[in-house]
């Protein structure tokens, strides 16, 4: 992932409205960007709960 997360971030950056919209599903008022970091042990660990979990 680390080959691709520059240009990603460019990406988002660059179109956040965009991008807002599209995940939303609806227009937005102001977006703002947040740095945060996943940690890999959160991300490796959603992926092996069952699909249930989360309903």
């Amino acid at each position: 992932m680390a080959a691709t997360d520059s240009p990603l971030k460019r990406l988002v950056t660059t179109f956040i409205n965009d991008f807002a919209e599209w995940l939303l599903k609806s227009e937005v008022a102001f977006v703002t960007p947040q740095n945060i970091e996943l940690h890999a042990h959160s991300i490796s660990g959603a992926a092996h709960r069952h699909p249930d979990a989360f309903t």
